[in-house]
């Protein structure tokens, strides 16, 4: 699901609206799901890229196989605002008052 494992740069799937975050209101799921493995996630960065509604997401996600109790859990309020990013190196995904950014590599916490 995740394109950890691989090199920069690797796209990241942000809501940049206020009033609704994606990643930072996924926060880590029952199973140990990491938030910035969806955010990875290139079943994800197709819907975006296809500019699918949160209904056609959730039904592509099913179809692709993802577990449809677990995807139902999910906030999905910034759908709507989502954007693929690309990021160059290590990053952090800041959120304030819903609207989510990518912030480069300049202190401590980040996603390598």
């Amino acid at each position: 699901m995740s394109q950890k494992d691989k090199t920069f740069p690797r796209q990241v799937v942000i809501s940049p609206g206020y009033g609704a975050g994606l990643v930072s209101w996924w926060g880590e799921g029952e199973k140990g799901e990491d938030p910035y493995d969806l955010a990875e996630s290139a079943e994800l960065i197709e819907c975006v890229e296809k500019g699918l509604t949160e209904d056609e997401t959730l039904a592509f996600l099913i179809e692709k196989g993802w577990d449809a109790e677990y995807i139902n859990e999910l906030y999905w309020g910034g759908w709507e605002n989502a954007v693929v990013v690309t990021v160059d190196g290590p990053y952090k995904i800041n959120e304030y008052d819903g609207l989510e950014s990518i912030e480069s590599k300049s202190g401590t916490e980040w996603r390598d």
